[in-house]
């Protein structure tokens, strides 16, 4: 098999972690909104963080788990540098906020806050305490050869559906940049069309110059509606294929493409209205 039984073991841990963050941040979107949503970065239930932060913390805190006092607290500042660090990356690379903790108290630009981190802290010291002594038995309980071809079959699954959230992300972005574009045009069609009125009321009886003026009137009306058609459109296109990440991030927030986003997020609450 491609991988050792060391490995297998690793990848074993980070699949199972990541099942169960997903479940956490589920029944925890439950708790608050009474509704199932699919909270993972990615489609399949599956929230790689988790994943990732399991392995951090079995790897770095298995010399204190005994104390429980450092336990926590090294869990606590892992968990709130990767979740910081997982955060700014993902608005590094995508221009967007996942999660935004900026109505918390003392929260660091919306990435972390205490309430979130003492939390995830318990979680971890029961994790480790609780959980993994059980997740370590049943993974090395299992035949090498099944859990080896379980593990690349999720790994794989993981991969490929992680790059199709990428690629989902990407073309929401595109979405948003020509959104905002067209919204932008639609301003300064709407600017133009006013002051051509005010234009034309001021001409009064200039006939020929009323005449040209309302040419051009003509003229900027019809482009506004094949823009106001376009704009249409592409909210109900953008509606239709990022429904999923508008219903699972309330809190998501486009830095590069803000009045876009702003639009498309106002027409997906209207429609749930």
């Amino acid at each position: 098999m491609i991988f050792g039984e060391n490995a297998t073991y690793w990848i074993a841990y980070f699949i199972i972690y990541s099942f169960l963050g997903w479940l956490v941040e589920v029944l925890h979107a439950y708790k608050r909104s009474g509704g199932w949503v699919n909270r993972g970065f990615i489609k399949g239930p599956f929230c790689p963080i988790y994943g990732f932060g399991g392995l951090l913390l079995l790897v770095v805190l298995s010399p204190i788990r005994e104390n429980w006092f450092s336990l926590f607290l090294g869990a606590v500042l892992l968990i709130t540098l990767l979740e910081f660090v997982t955060g700014l990356v993902l608005e590094t690379l995508f221009g967007a906020k996942w999660w935004d903790y900026q109505d918390m108290k003392f929260h660091i630009k919306g990435y972390v806050c205490p309430r979130y981190s003492l939390l995830f802290g318990v979680l971890a010291v029961v994790t480790i305490k609780g959980i993994h002594p059980f997740v370590e038995t049943a993974v090395e309980g299992t035949p090498l050869l099944y859990l080896q071809t379980a593990s690349l079959i999720l790994l794989t699954y993981l991969v490929v559906d992680f790059i199709q959230t990428v690629l989902e992300i990407i073309g929401m972005n595109q979405m948003l940049r020509e959104l905002q574009q067209k919204i932008e045009e639609l301003r300064q069609l709407e600017i133009r069309e006013t002051l051509l009125k005010e234009r034309k009321e001021k001409l009064g009886q200039m006939e020929k110059q009323v005449e040209e003026v309302e040419v051009r009137l003509n003229m900027i009306k019809e482009h506004f509606k094949e823009l106001k058609i376009e704009y249409e459109a592409m909210l109900r296109a953008g509606l239709a294929r990022y429904r999923r990440i508008l219903k699972a991030f309330p809190k998501f927030q486009s830095k590069r493409f803000q009045k876009g986003y702003k639009k498309l997020k106002e027409r997906f609450r209207s429609l749930k209205n």
